[in-house]
């Protein structure tokens, strides 16, 4: 289980070895095969508040917002585990179009998209719900 970058980080993972878990589950995820939205950069910057200067605050964010979580979505098709993606409404950093074209991605990819409000927060119980139903 992997939430906005986790869920990159493990999606980049599969895309190497496709066969390395039995289920995948990712939240929100933020980036696929392309660059981030135009105005993710400002977005981040809002919600981060780093205690470094800004040569190294600069440095991390476009390590952040530069990065792709994989090279071609084709290469998915591989995976043959399923995978539940969620996503929330009115999240401009983690879209649901995003979370859309990654589930449609793999063979065996199921879509949970929850209103906005904080899928962690709002949703915690029906997020705890989908997420149990799916592992077991």
């Amino acid at each position: 289980m992997g939430v906005s970058m986790g869920a990159a980080a493990i999606t980049r993972l599969v895309e190497q070895t496709p066969d390395r878990f039995e289920r995948l589950v990712l939240i929100t995820p933020a980036a696929l095969d392309h660059e981030r939205l135009p105005h993710a950069r400002e977005l981040v910057e809002e919600l981060v508040d780093l205690p470094v200067v800004p040569a190294a605050r600069v440095a991390l964010l476009d390590g952040i917002i530069g990065r792709r979580a994989v090279d071609d979505l084709d290469s998915l098709r591989a995976v043959t585990a399923p995978v539940l993606v969620l996503a929330q409404e009115g999240d401009d950093l983690h879209t649901v179009a995003i979370a859309e074209r990654l589930a449609s991605a793999f063979p065996h990819g199921e879509l949970v998209v929850l209103g906005p409000g904080g899928l962690l927060l709002a949703h915690r119980s029906r997020v705890r719900q989908v997420i149990s139903a799916f592992l077991s």
